[in-house]
């Protein structure tokens, strides 16, 4: 073992590397500043797109709530005779309900394109196509919902509904 003098035992190695440190940073407290700088803006974007991202999603989905709803209303007579169905929506013929479903499921797939429930719109934009008898658009918009990966039941449903 080597011997140690009394003047090496006094030195502190924690205290050297902490005076480096500051020395170090305070010779180069431009670029310090510039990097904090760009971490605190890179932060503050990530937050701005995480907070812009959930917002569009819920208003995506109260959109889709809406469309659904319409899509399952009560047609003619039923809806005002039967006292047991509460809808929002209620239409006179099974055309005109389909309409009103598709034009609202057509503007949640142009106003929140890449969100899930525009995912959803398009399958039942889909299926409101086929049902209005316009086989053409109703293909292009099962077509389209496929796009999701085959872990959705979306391209399952929509693969089946285009077989058919």
């Amino acid at each position: 073992m080597t011997k140690l003098h009394r003047k090496e035992l006094k030195q502190d190695e924690v205290r050297e590397k902490i005076s480096e440190a500051v020395r170090s940073v305070s010779l180069h407290s431009r670029e310090v500043v510039y990097i904090i700088a760009l971490v605190v803006a890179v932060a503050l974007v990530a937050m701005g797109w995480f907070y812009y991202e959930k917002h569009q999603e819920g208003k995506s989905q109260l959109a889709l709530a809406t469309a659904l709803k319409k899509l399952d209303a009560p047609v003619g007579d039923a809806a005002t005779t039967n006292p047991n169905v509460k809808s929002e929506f209620t239409y006179k013929t099974e055309s005109e309900k389909y309409t009103a479903a598709m034009k609202d499921f057509e503007q949640i797939i142009k106003d929140y394109g890449n969100t899930p429930a525009s995912e959803i719109a398009r399958y039942q934009a889909g299926v409101c196509a086929y049902y209005l008898g316009d086989m053409k658009k109703a293909e292009s918009y099962l077509k389209e919902s496929t796009r999701v990966s085959d872990r959705n039941v979306l391209y399952y449903l929509s693969r089946i509904a285009l077989a058919n």
